[in-house]
């Protein structure tokens, strides 16, 4: 019983991280629709399904079957910590959910871009640490290092073609909050161009991001830059932001290899040296002005008020932002809305940032390299020149002569060979002939000198059971002798 439950647990724990995920429909657009397994059905999990379901998936039950099969097993002084586990499997099964169709959103918001808009993934870096070729274990720890904010911009050109601009901006501000997300924006805002009309944005949600007051800011950025808010998705941990991650594991490659040369990585020009290289990328240094006493507007405000940004109800559970609105999930539920009078309510007076940042480095090469030197189809077997079997033209054997006859000629001319040296076709012919003669000869005779001593040996077998029953009928002719 111990062995069977162990192997039902694996494959539950098997299903639930890998398969369970193949199960759900999401479609290009980002929406999902009425799935018969009750299991599978997304809105049905989201809260939004109204028909009936007439299967359940078995795979997926077993979470409930193992459970019960403990409880019966365990007795009722288990039941209270059988439901804790139970709960908490029930969590991550949410999290997969939501994670499944969350991840599908990015592709789903590439699909709208158009000439006039743009789709941003934003992210924090894992904070850079100053860097030497000698460094002790002992010199790592106490390090302050820098922050490296992340933001990459989609665009299309003429509807078709995508360009893509990585603007990385680092920071000996380590303070990462929504005052400095909202001051990396304002440099992205002012450098990209040409300048987006509408834009979509997608993030962790981690709390430099999913906060109230960044969503309060955003609610400004129409007045203050021309770009609608469309949207601003936020994901499950750990999940999605593919492409940034690998972004950022790109950087952390090239400060090391620029370590491994020699150099040190001891100031933030070092991490622009490190990183200029990467392809469509501007790196930038940025530090945001949090010294209120250059703005009195902010500081008047919070003091006449004596209150401080508030919490919007319900933040922490909402994943998808609009202007300014939120719901639970894209497409899912229904909008909850917030007058500017409610945000000023929440966050009171709002300032624009007003960050110090240098001008940022322009790439040497492209995110999307348009000259790829291989043509679409190319690895197709009909468009190769070589190594398609039976296919082009075979030489002649009367070019095949000409050509072995230059050849020979030009290494007499270069005197790496004599004209005697070289030898006719019939002297050839009778070597390839002799050569296969001997060999057939040679194969012969150790043929005929194995049957030899295989039929030697059959032989002796032979004579060894004849004796051998000669011995035996002697033998009983004696016991009945006797």
């Amino acid at each position: 019983m111990k062995n069977e439950l162990i192997t039902q647990l694996e494959m539950l724990r098997r299903h639930l991280k890998k398969n369970y995920e193949n199960e759900l429909l999401v479609h290009d657009n980002g929406t999902t629709k009425h799935v018969d397994c009750i299991n599978h059905c997304l809105l049905h999990a989201f809260g939004e399904c109204v028909e009936q379901h007439f299967s359940r998936c078995a795979a997926c039950d077993k979470l409930f079957e193992v459970f019960a099969t403990l409880s019966h097993l365990l007795g009722h002084s288990y039941n209270t910590l059988l439901s804790e586990y139970q709960e908490k499997l029930t969590c991550y099964l949410a999290h997969q959910t939501r994670k499944k169709y969350l991840s599908a959103q990015f592709n789903a918001a590439l699909d709208e871009l158009d000439d006039h808009g743009a789709v941003i993934i934003v992210d924090y870096k894992m904070r850079i640490l100053p860097t030497t070729a000698r460094e002790t274990k002992s010199e790592f720890f106490g390090k302050r290092g820098w922050t490296l904010h992340t933001t990459l911009v989609f665009q299309k050109k003429d509807n078709e073609k995508m360009d893509v601009q990585a603007y990385d901006h680092w920071s000996c501000d380590t303070k990462q909050d929504a005052w400095f997300t909202a001051s990396c924006f304002e440099a992205v805002f002012n450098t990209i161009n040409p300048r987006p009309h509408w834009i979509k944005i997608i993030s962790d949600n981690g709390g430099h991001y999913h906060n109230s007051e960044l969503m309060a800011i955003i609610s400004h950025w129409y007045d203050w830059y021309g770009v609608e808010v469309r949207g601003w998705i936020f994901l499950e941990p750990g999940e999605a932001k593919t492409t940034v991650d690998s972004h950022h594991a790109t950087i952390a490659h090239a400060i090391k290899r620029y370590v491994r040369i020699g150099c040190e990585l001891t100031s933030g020009q070092d991490i622009e040296r490190a990183i200029e290289e990467l392809s469509g990328t501007s790196v930038a240094q940025i530090e945001p002005n949090r010294n209120k006493n250059n703005n009195m507007i902010l500081e008047k405000s919070c003091n006449a008020n004596n209150k401080k940004t508030k919490t919007i109800p319900g933040i922490s559970k909402w994943f998808a932002a609009g202007y300014v609105r939120a719901k639970s999930l894209p497409n899912i539920g229904k909008w909850t809305e917030f007058s500017p009078a409610d945000i000023n309510t929440f966050c009171g007076e709002i300032n624009r940032p007003n960050p110090e940042y240098t001008t940022p480095t322009k790439p040497k090469t492209p995110w999307v390299d348009a000259d790829f030197p291989l043509k679409p189809s190319w690895s197709l077997k009909e468009n190769q020149k070589m190594g398609n079997k039976g296919g082009g033209k075979r030489i002649s054997k009367k070019v095949v002569q000409y050509l072995q006859a230059y050849f020979y000629a030009e290494l007499v001319r270069e005197k790496e060979l004599s004209v005697e040296d070289i030898p006719e076709i019939k002297t050839i012919k009778g070597w390839i002939g002799r050569y296969s003669a001997s060999s057939k000869k040679e194969m012969s005779e150790k043929a005929l000198e194995q049957n030899a001593i295989e039929e030697n040996n059959f032989v002796a077998r032979q004579e060894e059971i004849d004796t051998e029953s000669t011995t035996h009928s002697r033998a009983k002719k004696r016991q009945k002798r006797s």
